[in-house]
């Protein structure tokens, strides 16, 4: 027989190896196959590879595509309708539709005869009480300051007569001239009729300020 270590040849029923001294009752340890000559390691290894290139090559396709994939896909039969939007009038066309239900369109006589004639002092003393009232005036043009882009004009007018004959208390007055009309210039007598926007406040050339009735005049007539 061999002995296992040594691969030497002994006499049969030794114990021991006379050469190497190995025990020759124990059995040889069979030695194990290292993994890469197991069979099922290269299936393994053939399994993954093949996990692998399937993931790569349906990596490249686009998943959102499908319907069955996304829920968010809308079918191509479905329509959509865009939310209403309410444009929100403009300060103009309130204040147009305001004035047109408040005050109906009426002749340049009869508007004229249902302007009220009030003082100055009741005016400057109370001018919220005449807010929103047609009212009319008689005066003297102290002042006139025309536009370069339109027929509009504002207008500062004595109102007042004081015992010297002397025109005194202003009121602020702005009025649109109608085309072909005259224009108005300054120490014009002016009887003017329209409606009382409350209080104005305006910076004198001295720098100081002053507050004065306000008129939105519809019709202006030089006397």
């Amino acid at each position: 027989m061999l002995c296992p270590n040594c691969k030497k040849e002994i006499a049969e029923g030794v114990h021991f190896c006379p050469d190497c001294g190995a025990n020759l009752s124990q059995k040889p340890e069979k030695q194990k196959k290292p993994i890469t000559k197991k069979w099922w390691f290269w299936v393994l290894i053939v399994i993954v590879a093949i996990a692998l290139i399937s993931a790569v090559s349906g990596g490249g396709s686009d998943d959102s595509d499908t319907p069955a994939n996304n829920d968010n896909v809308v079918q191509s039969d479905e329509t959509t309708t865009a939310p209403e939007i309410t444009v929100p009038e403009t300060t103009t066309e309130k204040t147009t539709k305001e004035t047109t239900t408040a005050k109906p369109t009426i002749s340049e006589s009869d508007y004229k005869a249902s302007c009220i004639s009030v003082s100055y002092k009741d005016i400057a003393r109370q001018p919220g009480a005449y807010e929103g009232k047609d009212i009319m005036f008689t005066g003297e043009v102290m002042q006139v300051q025309e536009s370069n882009y339109s027929n509009k004009c504002i207008l500062l007018i004595h109102v007042s007569k004081n015992q010297y004959g002397n025109w005194d208390d202003l009121v602020y007055v702005t009025y649109t001239l109608p085309d072909g009309a005259p224009r108005i210039l300054e120490d014009d007598i002016v009887k003017f009729y329209g409606e009382c926007e409350g209080t104005y406040t305006y910076e004198t050339a001295m720098g100081s300020t002053n507050t004065v009735p306000r008129v939105s005049a519809l019709y202006i007539d030089i006397q």
